[in-house]
């Protein structure tokens, strides 16, 4: 049952960031990267759009996904709330791609691949019967692999491997670390993160490395948030590395 209770918590936060980003909860912060979240993320403002949705759709589906991410949340209909939650971000995110940050489309994807789990059967005001947490938590280990794969695969090209990229976010103030104050020191860095998030993903598959793993990854998620613009992105990979947390079986 507490692999469970992970799963639950693991629902409880990705609703509640979705709310925090797509919301102006946070509005009294002045947080430069929360601007655009008044009324709601994705509103409509009457500009050219890709799929030519009318505004008052458009409006609709942000509403749509605002109720769905907090009855996601509190857990009432965790299963429907979580799909029509993530199902709505991403019409809104497609209907209009130049708002896109991966951010927003981390988050709603994290809602569907939990929505198909037990996520909703702990932690919840209404919980859902529990079917197979073992598959529910191995969703979400694939999920998680696959994303760092992508990330390391996407970051094998030129201007990542030789530092340059890294150079560029810290001259721009995206990446605020001290310590890389060097031509060798961003490629080192470049390398050591490729080789970090490719090699991570088969890690969390594997039982016998799991542990280490999911230490790794909230170490490392930690340092990002630490040194970069900040965003929820690490808040929200670290709420699913909760969920394939497991507790060790008795000796």
């Amino acid at each position: 049952m507490s692999d469970v209770r992970r799963l639950g918590w693991a629902r409880a936060a990705i609703g509640t960031l979705i709310l925090l980003r797509t919301t102006p909860l946070l509005a009294p912060f002045d947080w430069p990267f929360l601007r655009s979240a008044s009324p709601l993320l994705g509103w409509p403002d009457g500009g050219w759009t890709v799929a030519g949705l009318p505004s008052v759709i458009v409006a609709l589906l942000c509403i749509l996904r605002t109720a769905s991410a907090c009855c996601f949340a509190i857990g009432y209909r965790a299963r429907v709330a979580g799909l029509v939650c993530g199902l709505s971000g991403l019409a809104i995110l497609i209907d209009d791609p130049f708002q896109f940050f991966f951010t927003a489309f981390q988050l709603y994807l994290s809602a569907i691949v939990l929505s198909l789990t037990d996520a909703g059967g702990a932690f919840a005001l209404f919980p859902t019967p529990v079917r197979s947490p073992e598959s529910s938590r191995w969703l979400v280990r694939i999920f998680l692999a696959s994303i760092y794969f992508w990330a390391g695969v996407y970051k094998l090209r030129a201007d990542w491997l030789d530092g340059r990229t890294l150079e560029l976010l810290q001259q721009s103030g995206a990446l605020t670390s001290r310590f890389m104050h060097s031509e060798l020191l961003h490629r080192v860095a470049a390398w050591l993160v490729v080789a970090f998030e490719l090699s991570l993903g088969p890690a969390l598959l594997v039982r016998r490395t799991r542990r280490i793993a999911l230490l790794a990854a909230f170490a490392f998620h930690g340092l990002l948030q630490l040194t970069t613009s900040p965003d929820f992105l690490g808040f929200g990979m670290c709420a699913l590395l909760v969920a394939c947390w497991e507790q060790r079986p008795p000796a």
